[in-house]
């Protein structure tokens, strides 16, 4: 823990404060030396009693305007923030502007800075390995359609960009189809923390599923000071049908990524990242084991990669589809 600095005002000559403390003093030597004189029964000449007078009025002058200089300080100072955080704002509008030689309509430009305001963390080295594998025995869906499963890898180093001490407690959230077996968790490790066991079981059993999506949240939080970074690797079984489409979705930000998709033999797979980063929308597909996209550049939060799957027809299959289509052109009526 880093150790907590108190931050100390001092008095200033100008501080509403200090000119209380002064008027208060004034008032209290006026009134002291008036009580201690009428103990005594002691008549002052005239120039001593015009100096009580005039302590005394300087108090009373001193607390009224102590009073008023605490309360327009106070408004002064919370305009004066407010002026300097709209001309931040301002400055960075024109940073962005400035950098690249345009001029961005201020809500693009603004949207552009809440990302930035957000960002408390950033990914390291992303590193996401999905296995497709089909089950044995064979497993179905409520309605008896024969359904795979990948197993889903992703690893990084997480590192605090904040400038200020947070505790990270990541989450995880997936496609949730009610009509197959949900996602289920099977490995999380934050630094130290490992999840395995019955750590994994009560985690399963705090997950929150919203609309057509599981969330899991890490159950432990871990402290992370400014700069500082932390080693995280999740593992998720998730069912599919054998011919689908999914989209893998990161949160923060991170400065690469490396996704590959291991499927079986005989299946086709590819790979379409959504991101600046990418100069075409062409997908990468399969060498017929393996899907591989690398990303050597900083991603934005929220950027995804759809991804896709289906078995090859087999060879036997290929051949009779091709002679019931002769058998069909043989037996067409011809049309004059």
């Amino acid at each position: 823990m880093r150790p907590m600095h108190k931050t100390r005002r001092t008095l200033e000559l100008d501080d509403g404060r200090t000119t209380l403390v002064a008027g208060a003093t004034l008032l209290l030597i006026f009134c002291l030396v008036t009580s201690f004189l009428e103990h005594l029964h002691f008549a002052l000449f005239w120039p001593a009693k015009l100096v009580l007078d005039m302590i005394r009025d300087l108090g009373i002058a001193f607390i009224v305007g102590g009073v008023v200089s605490l309360g327009i300080e106070r408004i002064s100072r919370a305009r004066f923030q407010s002026e300097i955080a709209d001309e931040i704002k301002k400055i960075e509008r024109s940073a962005i502007n400035a950098a690249f030689l345009k001029t961005y309509p201020i809500e693009y430009t603004e949207e552009i800075e809440k990302t930035l305001r957000r960002t408390k963390y950033f990914k390291y080295g992303l590193n996401i390995i999905i296995d497709i594998i089909e089950p044995d025995p064979p497993i179905n869906d409520a309605h008896g359609n024969p359904l795979i499963y990948y197993e889903q890898s992703v690893s990084y180093q997480a590192g605090n960009v904040s400038g200020e001490e947070q505790t990270l407690k990541p989450r995880l959230f997936f496609d949730l189809n009610p009509e197959m077996p949900p996602p289920e968790l099977l490995e999380w490790t934050v630094g130290k923390h490992e999840l395995k066991g019955e750590a994994v079981s009560a985690t399963r059993a705090h997950a929150e599923d919203h609309g057509n999506h599981r969330w899991y949240h890490f159950p432990i939080g871990v402290p992370l000071g400014a700069g500082e970074k932390v080693y995280v690797f999740s593992k998720v079984r998730n069912f599919k049908y054998p011919r689908d489409v999914t989209t893998w979705c990161g949160i923060q930000p991170a400065d690469s990524m490396r996704l590959v998709i291991n499927h079986p033999p005989g299946y086709y797979a590819y790979a379409q990242p959504k991101t600046a980063a990418r100069t075409t929308d062409t997908s990468v597909v399969s060498d017929g084991r393996r899907v591989v996209v690398e990303l050597f550049t900083p991603l934005l939060p929220y950027v995804t990669i759809e991804l896709g799957w289906n078995p090859k027809p087999s060879t036997r299959a290929l051949a009779a589809i091709e002679r019931a289509a002769e058998n069909l052109q043989e037996d067409a009526p011809i049309i004059m």
